[in-house]
Formats: C-alpha cells, sequence, structure tokens
C-alpha cells in the first residue's frame, strides 16, 4: 500500500508488488521517488483512490493532473483511479459496517451514496488517460527523410513485400535454411556476420546489412566479402548522430568512392530521435539518462517493419530457451 518500500527489507516484506492501492495522499511521496516506484516495478498494477475534486477527470483534479506527467514519462505504467461510482460504493460499506455517514462529516469530498453490485466492478476501475496508447505505425514516419546517402542525391526507396531477418546466432549453423533464407524477396543481416563458409545454414543473398557504428570498421576492412561479393546490398548505417557526422561518415564516403556500386545509407538525426522515442513508449525509460543503448538486433527489427510489409526471423532462440 501506499509508498511502503521493499528495497532494504526483502527479507521480511519481499520485493513483488503485483498491486500498490495508493492514497491521493501518498501520490506526492511516489512522485518524490519515481525511479523506485515507477521506473523499476513497471509490472505493477497501481490503483489510486481519493475524492473527486482532486481526481476528476473532467476538470482535471490536482492528482490526476500529476498521473498524467508521471504517464508521459513511464509510458507503460498501468495506473487505475477509482471510479465515482466505486467510492460511492466504498462509502456505502463503511456506513453499513459503521453506522455512520462518512459524508456528513466531509460533505464536499463525498458522492452520492449509490452502491455499486458485483457484476458491476469491472467498471469501478476507470484507465488513467494516455495509458492505452497505440503504438506508431512505422510505415508512417517516411523512408526518404529517415536515411540519408552516403554520396549523392539518392533516396532510399526500396521496398519489400517479403523479408527475412537473419541473426548473428550460432542457434542457425547445421539447420540447412541457406536455400529458404536466399528464396525470400529480401534478406536483412547485421554487422560483419559473414555467409562465407556457412552458405548451406545462412544463404548468401544480402539485400540490406545494417551496421553499428562499432562494427564500422570490421565491415569495411573486409570489402570482398561484405561489397563485392553482394554488390546489390545496400548498407543502413547506425550511430549517435555526432559522431556519425563528424568522424564516421567521412571514413564511409572514403570507402563508397573506392566502390563506386556501393549503395549506402546512415540513419539521419530524425530518426534517430524518433528510435529514442520508440523506446520510451516501448519500455518506459529515457534511452540517455537510463544510460542504455539501443542494439543492432532492436534497430533492423524496426527498419524491417518499416521497409517490409511481412518479417521472418531466422536464429532469435525461443522464449522459453533459457528456462
Amino acid at each position: 500500500m501506499n509508498h511502503a518500500p521493499t528495497a532494504g527489507y526483502e527479507e521480511d516484506v519481499g520485493t513483488r508488488s503485483t498491486v500498490r492501492v495508493v492514497s491521493h495522499t501518498s501520490v506526492p511521496l511516489l512522485l518524490k521517488n519515481q525511479p523506485y516506484f515507477f521506473q523499476q516495478s513497471q509490472e505493477t498494477l497501481y490503483i489510486i483512490w481519493g475524492p473527486s475534486k482532486k481526481m476528476n477527470r473532467e476538470k482535471m483534479g490536482t492528482t490526476y493532473r500529476a498521473l498524467l506527467k508521471v504517464m508521459e514519462t513511464y509510458p507503460r505504467l498501468q495506473i487505475y483511479t477509482l471510479t465515482e461510482e466505486k467510492m460511492a460504493y466504498c462509502d456505502d460499506v463503511f456506513q453499513n459496517e459503521t453506522g455512520k455517514n462518512r459524508c456528513l462529516r466531509d460533505a464536499g469530498d463525498c458522492c452520492a451514496l449509490r452502491p455499486v453490485q458485483r457484476h458491476e466492478w469491472q467498471r469501478a476501475y476507470s484507465r488513467l488517460r494516455g495509458r492505452a496508447r497505440r503504438p506508431p505505425d512505422l510505415k508512417k514516419w517516411g523512408v526518404k527523410s529517415g536515411y540519408l546517402p552516403v554520396c549523392g542525391n539518392k533516396t532510399l526507396t526500396a521496398r519489400c513485400h517479403q523479408c527475412v531477418i537473419v541473426t548473428s546466432s550460432s542457434h542457425l549453423l547445421g539447420t540447412h535454411l541457406g536455400t529458404a533464407i536466399d528464396g525470400a524477396e529480401c534478406t536483412i543481416r547485421m554487422n560483419d556476420a559473414p555467409t562465407t563458409g556457412y552458405d548451406i545454414d545462412v544463404g548468401n543473398k544480402t539485400t540490406f546489412r545494417v551496421v553499428a557504428h562499432s562494427s564500422l570498421y570490421r565491415v569495411l576492412k573486409r570489402p570482398q566479402e561484405f561489397v563485392n561479393k553482394t554488390p546489390e546490398t545496400i548498407f543502413i548505417f547506425w550511430g549517435r548522430p555526432a559522431k556519425m557526422q563528424k568522424s564516421l561518415l567521412k571514413i564511409i564516403q572514403r570507402v563508397s568512392a573506392s566502390f563506386p556500386n556501393m549503395t549506402a545509407y546512415v540513419v539521419s538525426p530524425g530518426r534517430m530521435k524518433q528510435f529514442d522515442d520508440l523506446f520510451r513508449g516501448e519500455t518506459g525509460k529515457d534511452r540517455e539518462k537510463s544510460r542504455s543503448w539501443l542494439s543492432t538486433g532492436w534497430f533492423t527489427m524496426v527498419i524491417a517493419v518499416e521497409l517490409c510489409d511481412a518479417v521472418h526471423v531466422y536464429g532469435m532462440v525461443p522464449p522459453d530457451y533459457c528456462g
């Protein structure tokens, strides 16, 4: 309940919090320690109760407004507030148990007493506005503005109906999936994952290769494997905008000048910000503040959803692999 902690008391009270019921008077205490209550335990369901003048949606009560701000920072939070009907039911229970009318003592904070029947309880909790956010439609982001050509003024117009992502996982070894992978309309690979010597398992075709700034040198040092072998490949390089624009872009341009058939793009600063916003929306964490790094696999998945109508992934372990 309320702001009762678990950190430091795990041996006595445990750590798991499935539901936390919070009074409007305790909301400020939770807000003072948001990373502890909201960032580290996003599986918790919060049920907030309080008088209608503080919780009112239409009039934007003070507590309700504070909760909305929290939802902007941690979009994946599950926060519900008690409806007036539910509060009225609680008042009715109190009167039946004690013989006292709570509202007579503080009429300003009460609703009319209207009991809620048990079969109506599913309507007793009101989901906080903003929680039921729809995931963004990545196909509407605009491919042309998201990927800048390394040389010239080309625009990325490639579009695939059916794509396969080939992970760099060793789980593909011995699968003999190379023929099936090469049979896809578009094949997406990552960083410096090779195909030479592994074609029976991973195939040879490479339509797109998504490369992290940290893998750039390993890819460009082996042009015979990654550039000349599949000249139709489109390279998409990603990295921090400041680093890409300052030094890495010049390196890619020099290599591209040596291989005129090489087609390469870098993720634009605007698209990198969209990726950060998407990460915040999915995890509830600010990537920079939490010092998190987005993996090439994460970028590749998002880019594939943006460029392809259907995506099949090879080499991803099942959810229960470590179970």
